[in-house]
């Protein structure tokens, strides 16, 4: 019979980074109502239209990892169908709104608890949103910095220039330890597994047209979940322990 999982066998060897947007936090059911009020504020009259095009337009933008949205406005603002408006006004009103009506998950802040309950180190590793500063603000908005150990963001931009490096970084913390790091993108999954990490599919689709970044082949040995409460069910079986 097996025994139940106590907090300090897992704390030994057991460490959980979790990907920030779509994970943790829904932050693309409120895309629509960003772009209508964009919409309104450059003058765009078909408004439906608009947000489809821009529905699209964040669609193929992930799926190339342009996040820097100073580049998407300037771009769009060169169009005739707009009135004169500043990118830098429009990126401000786009990010404010992001912040605003993102909604943290319920079973997110249930889950970390538990794990911090359960003495397991966790950390929130997020690619970075294309302008320095922006996802720590967001991650410190949605108040999950709190529950967490540490905030590793990434991109070329950044110290941390990478997906693997940033897992490294954790894994050089933990020399001993399992590392499991959960993400709603296949890409980045075969990214963290180069790094030997244990990945974990997060079954995830935003209200895009296409979701391109969604799409892809995951790591072989990759566990797909559902609810992030059944990350606590893969510890136990990793770790041969009964949860209770």
């Amino acid at each position: 019979m097996e025994a139940r999982m106590r907090s300090e066998d897992v704390q030994a060897n057991t460490i959980v980074a979790f990907d920030f947007d779509g994970v943790l936090v829904d932050s693309y059911s409120c895309l629509p109502k960003i772009y209508e009020t964009i919409a309104k504020e450059i003058g765009i009259k078909d408004v439906k239209s608009f947000i489809r095009v821009m529905l699209n337009f964040e669609d193929i933008m992930d799926y190339f990892g342009i996040w820097d949205r100073r580049l998407w406005f300037s771009l769009i603002l060169r169009s005739p169908k707009i009135r004169n408006s500043d990118t830098e006004k429009l990126v401000s009103t786009y990010w404010n709104l992001r912040i605003r009506h993102s909604i943290v998950k319920s079973e997110s802040i249930e889950v970390l608890k538990k794990l911090n309950a359960m003495k397991i180190p966790t950390y929130i590793v997020s690619g970075s949103d294309g302008i320095p500063g922006m996802k720590y603000r967001r991650v410190v908005a949605s108040g999950l910095d709190k529950l967490v150990r540490d905030v590793l963001v990434y991109s070329v931009y950044e110290k941390v220039r990478s997906l693997a490096e940033a897992l490294l970084k954790i894994k050089e913390k933990h020399l001993a330890a399992k590392v499991f790091y959960v993400d709603d993108k296949p890409k980045n999954l075969v990214e963290a597994s180069k790094v030997k990490v244990n990945t974990v599919l997060y079954k995830y689709k935003p209200p895009l047209p296409t979701s391109y970044a969604w799409k892809g082949r995951k790591p072989k040995s990759t566990t797909e979940i559902r609810s992030l409460r059944e990350i606590l069910t893969i510890l136990c079986k990793k770790n041969k322990y009964q949860y209770f």
